[in-house]
């Protein structure tokens, strides 16, 4: 009888044994159930830039120095203001809208900038192309910036009476620019009258030291991009330096050098070229 007790205690306690796991197998079991959730996430420098949009405040600020801003509302009410950005300017932007299509992307920007005597605040819309990896701005358009402040403000109850006005002098392109291999470098802008675009340029750069230059319209421009033969208002050919002389009529156009037919070589190019009306 006795033996028959000890027999079956010592079988139940096997059991017991076997149904409890020991504390080495109670870690294995939860370091399975962690390793099941763990995903693997790429770094990101393996995200590749057609998987994602993303233009920091930061570009934005580089990519408008040398464009020109128009129809600006002035302090008198009237939308004749202009502003070519520079790089000495101080400039906040914060990015309002994105729309992405394709190799082309409109970005919508509420902009505030200024120096010593002018300050503007509103939002602009910026276009940008997508040239193999980079996202370059091609131009900027105003939607409702105004300035704040500006030189020498009248109110429209103190203006002097009229003068015969000289000749308005509009600096688009005054100083140096680099256009790398197989690029091109374009300045829009905007005439409400007939105007001239006047100046000079100089390319170096390659075997040739040349470049092309180009003044034409909206659908001029359009058909360039596509890679259209089109007409244009002025065309250097290719060339080392060149003056240039072009009456335009009113209408929005683009200067435009040209350096796509170089595969290897980049082209520094120097210019001083205005719009006078």
């Amino acid at each position: 009888m006795l033996r028959s007790i000890f027999s079956l205690t010592l079988t139940l306690l096997l059991v017991a044994s076997c149904a409890v796991p020991t504390s080495a197998q109670r870690r294995r079991k939860r370091s399975s159930r962690t390793a099941r959730v763990v995903q693997t996430v790429p770094p990101p420098d393996q995200i590749t830039a057609s998987s994602q949009f993303d233009i920091p405040t930061s570009k934005i600020k580089h990519d408008v120095v040398g464009m020109t801003l128009r129809n600006i509302r002035l302090l008198d009410g009237r939308t004749e203001g202009q502003w070519q950005f520079a790089e000495s300017e101080w400039k906040e932007v914060g990015v309002v809208e994105t729309d992405v299509k394709g190799n082309n992307a409109t970005v919508i920007a509420h902009l505030q900038t200024g120096d010593d005597t002018s300050e503007l605040d509103g939002k602009i819309r910026l276009y940008y192309e997508r040239n193999e990896d980079k996202w370059e701005l091609s131009s900027i358009e105003n939607i409702d910036c105004k300035f704040t402040r500006q030189p020498n403000a009248t109110t429209s109850s103190t203006l002097p009476a009229e003068q015969p006005s000289a000749p308005a002098f509009m600096p688009l392109l005054n100083g140096s620019v680099t256009i790398g291999a197989g690029k091109r470098y374009s300045v829009q802008f905007h005439t409400d009258s007939p105007a001239r675009v006047t100046g000079w340029f100089r390319a170096e750069g390659g075997g040739g030291n040349d470049i092309e230059c180009y003044i034409l319209d909206e659908i001029q421009y359009e058909n360039f991009q596509n890679g259209h033969s089109t007409p244009t208002y002025y065309n250097s050919r290719r060339v080392t330096v060149q003056r240039l002389n072009a009456q335009i009529p009113p209408g929005r156009y683009y200067l435009v050098f040209n350096n796509s037919y170089s595969l290897i070589t980049p082209k520094a190019v120097s210019a001083n070229i205005s719009l006078v009306r």
